[in-house]
């Protein structure tokens, strides 16, 4: 296989919706379990119209009916005496969609396992006892809110201070559209990517704002879609000190979640939303969203 031939995101784009029908009528051609088996079948070497028969459980006239299609489309080919093999583009084809769908996977597994220490780090302290100034208890404004998808712009930076040198990127360029003039349709919201560990001085943190479809990616702007989903909320001002900063908010609601019986963690997106995002440091007040499920 050979890497795409798009030099940006934009040309990319364009070939997509300059394409799209095309594509669409691809995607229809394996919109089907039974297709997708087919092709599977047929990655090691050829096989059958009886094998394939037997392997999938179809009745003949439903078996020739995708070979039909996958054959009108290129990614099977009937070779002599009912013989059926994959094309290069059903090998592609089957090949990508195997290794887009395992690096979801690492991905997940990846987003779950971070999800774990998060829990670990916020919840340390939950069953331990502390002097006023540290204890963690669960009597906390916490609402539930779902976030719809949402399209959004982001921008991510990495070292010592990653969130000052994010948030300059962001608020130059979402200034010059005037997005920050309407918080309640443009949300500001921001998370640690990668966080923080003990034997790294830099660490990262990346910024999103809600944008409408038109807005397109610019420079270090990336554009993507969020899915959303279920949320525990509650509100805290940023304390201005490298030892407490908003652990300590995190750490209560985080325990909230895990005593609660009616949520457990969920494996979307943690994330800090600025309600006043220009404000100075000091007088920051944030939305501490925890990912939920319900249990």
């Amino acid at each position: 296989m050979t890497d795409p031939p798009f030099e940006t995101r934009v040309s990319m784009e364009h070939f997509i919706l300059e394409s799209l029908d095309e594509i669409i009528s691809l995607l229809k051609s394996i919109d089907h379990p039974q297709r997708i088996r087919i092709l599977t079948m047929l990655i090691d070497q050829p096989k059958t119209f009886k094998d394939l028969m037997e392997k999938t459980g179809l009745q003949k006239s439903a078996l020739g009916n995708h070979l039909n299609i996958l054959n009108g489309k290129n990614l099977v080919y009937k070779i002599d005496r009912g013989l059926y093999r994959l094309t290069e583009d059903g090998e592609n084809i089957i090949q990508n969609i195997a290794q887009s769908y395992l690096e979801i996977k690492v991905r997940e597994q990846e987003r779950l396992e971070r999800i774990q220490r998060l829990i670990g780090k916020y919840t340390t302290y939950g069953d331990e006892v502390m002097n006023e100034e540290t204890k963690i208890t669960t009597d906390l404004d916490v609402r539930i809110i779902t976030l719809e998808p949402m399209r959004i712009a982001s921008v991510r930076a990495i070292g010592k201070s990653p969130e000052n040198d994010a948030w300059a990127k962001m608020q130059s360029w979402a200034d010059k559209k005037g997005l920050l003039d309407n918080l309640e349709k443009h949300p500001v919201f921001g998370f640690n990517n990668p966080d923080p560990s003990p034997d790294k001085e830099e660490y990262g943190y990346e910024f999103w704002i809600k944008i409408d479809p038109e807005i397109q990616p610019e420079g270090d702007i990336n554009v993507k879609d969020f899915k959303g989903g279920l949320y525990a909320v509650t509100t805290t001002r940023l304390i201005i000190d490298p030892e407490l900063n908003i652990i300590p908010a995190w750490k209560k609601l985080a325990t909230w979640v895990k005593k609660s019986s009616k949520y457990d963690f969920g494996a979307h997106q943690w994330l800090e939303k600025a309600l006043n995002p220009k404000a100075s440091p000091e007088n920051l007040v944030l939305d501490l969203y925890c990912p939920i499920k319900e249990a």
